[in-house]
C-alpha cells in the first residue's frame, strides 16, 4: 500500500503540485485545497473545477480543506512543531518569535 501512495504524496508536497501521478480530479482537488489554505481560489481554477465536479463536491472539498487548514493554524498559533519526518508545504503566516 505504501508504495502506491508514496508517489501521490510526494506529488502533493512538492513546491508546485505535480499533476503527473494524479488523476485530473485529484489534481483539481489538491489545487482547490491549496487555494483554500492560501485564502484565494482563482476564477480560472473554479471554472476548471465546475467542469469536473458538482457544486456539492466543490463545497465538500472546500469544507474539508478549511477544516484541515484550521489544524495548521492551531499548530502555528501554539508553535507546535511538525512531527519528525513530515512535510508541511505551507509557510507560516507570521515570522517565528524568539523564545
Amino acid at each position: 500500500m505504501r508504495s502506491e501512495v508514496e508517489p501521490i504524496e510526494w506529488a502533493v508536497f512538492e513546491p508546485e503540485v505535480n499533476p503527473e501521478p494524479l488523476t485530473r480530479r485529484q489534481y483539481l482537488a489538491v489545487c482547490l485545497s491549496d487555494g483554500v489554505a492560501r485564502h484565494y481560489v482563482p476564477d480560472a481554477l473554479f471554472n476548471e473545477l465546475k467542469k469536473e465536479l458538482s457544486i456539492e463536491e466543490i463545497v465538500g472539498l472546500c469544507m474539508a480543506a478549511a477544516i484541515a487548514h484550521a489544524g495548521h493554524v492551531l499548530n502555528e498559533a501554539v508553535q507546535l512543531p511538525p512531527a519528525e519526518g513530515t512535510a508541511c508545504p505551507l509557510p507560516p503566516r507570521r515570522p517565528k518569535q524568539p523564545t
